[in-house]
């Protein structure tokens, strides 16, 4: 720990003689190289990019922006609050699995407006699947012959602990064109939220002068990013980093999937993220979400432990709440779902 302290104190005491680094107002277009995505590609840091993208992508009032996944509610406040748009959802939980494009087709089909983007994550949040390669192209196959624009999440790109191993859209092709956009962030594989930096992988010149002009008011600090380019940069560091990553990982859902069946908790499995999404259905006695809010609340209020209801994952029928197990240790981990398996017992 003290030698990683003294390596950010020599950076900030040094940072002041890299001027390149300070030179724009609104970010940087720097050369990350192979280290988080496997292949050569050129980023823009920036913060809240994923956010940004769906603004410029979905700016008119009269179109949508589809998502493949059951989605966080940041990503409606930024097409609502900011962007004017609307967000739609392609299919529910048990259809996720699958890329399938007769899907896609049907979203589009049932959408009543213009669709200007598909948003695709993998790995899947709140779900925790990661999506192979033949999945990932189809996606891109399948946006192509439609013409829209896609946008891959893939914020959670080395926090894979699972059999399956992540496969970033970057290197599916060999050139992302004008319509295919990827966005990564410090926050979640590196735990650095508070740093509020981003990376966006375009090619299409005009979304890039959009995020241009949106970043200038909000822009990534120099030293922020002086710092983050020295990490990305020490190559060994990384590499050790993501492997004791997916072993803490793996460890922590190891202990929380028993955690949660020994309190007769039905939950989804995952190989990704810091979350296991549960299925509290069969505790509800009826399937509304009235009744779901009042089961989140009570265990809120009785337990102690924060879920986040389905409700607020765009989860399409009521009952499934998402537990974020690595943000605390996993002894207290475990120890909230005993409670709550306490809670949900007592009826």
């Amino acid at each position: 720990m003290n030698e990683e302290i003294e390596k950010v104190d020599a950076a900030v005491a040094h940072v002041d003689s890299h001027q390149d680094a300070l030179d724009t107002l609104d970010g940087s277009r720097t050369h990350v190289g192979q280290s988080c995505f496997g292949a050569e590609v050129f980023d823009h840091d920036r913060p809240d990019l994923g956010e940004s993208a769906l603004e410029t992508l979905s700016h008119r009032h009269d179109e949508a922006l589809v998502s493949w996944r059951v989605h966080e509610s940041t990503i409606d406040q930024c097409l609502r609050v900011q962007g004017g748009g609307e967000s739609g959802r392609i299919a529910g939980l048990q259809r996720l699995r699958n890329v399938r494009p007769e899907l896609l087709d049907r979203a589009l089909a049932d959408a009543g407006r213009p669709i200007s983007a598909l948003l695709f994550t993998s790995p899947n949040n709140p779900l925790g699947w990661v999506y192979e390669a033949r999945e990932i192209d189809e996606i891109i196959d399948w946006a192509d012959r439609q013409g829209i624009h896609v946008i891959f999440d893939e914020v959670y790109a080395l926090s894979v602990y699972g059999e399956r191993t992540f496969v970033s859209a970057a290197s599916r092709i060999g050139s992302l064109g004008r319509n295919v956009h990827v966005v990564w962030a410090f926050s979640k594989d590196f735990g650095a939220s508070g740093l509020r930096a981003g990376v966006l992988l375009s090619e299409n010149e005009a979304v890039l002068e959009a995020i241009d002009g949106l970043a200038y008011w909000s822009a990534v600090s120099g030293h922020t990013q002086y710092l983050l380019g020295e990490m990305v940069a020490d190559e060994a560091w990384i590499d050790a980093y993501r492997i004791e990553l997916r072993t803490r990982l793996a460890m922590a859902a190891d202990r929380v999937t028993a955690a949660l069946e020994h309190a007769h908790i039905p939950h989804v499995p995952a190989g990704a993220g810091i979350f296991v999404l549960c299925d509290l259905r069969p505790f509800m006695i009826d399937a509304t979400w009235e009744e779901e809010d009042l089961l989140w609340r009570r265990i809120l209020n009785e337990a102690n432990v924060n879920l986040t209801p389905g409700s607020a994952c765009h989860v399409g029928e009521p009952g499934w709440m998402r537990l974020c197990f690595a943000a605390v240790p996993t002894e207290t981990a475990v120890a909230g779902i005993r409670r709550v398996g306490d809670v949900l017992r007592s009826g």
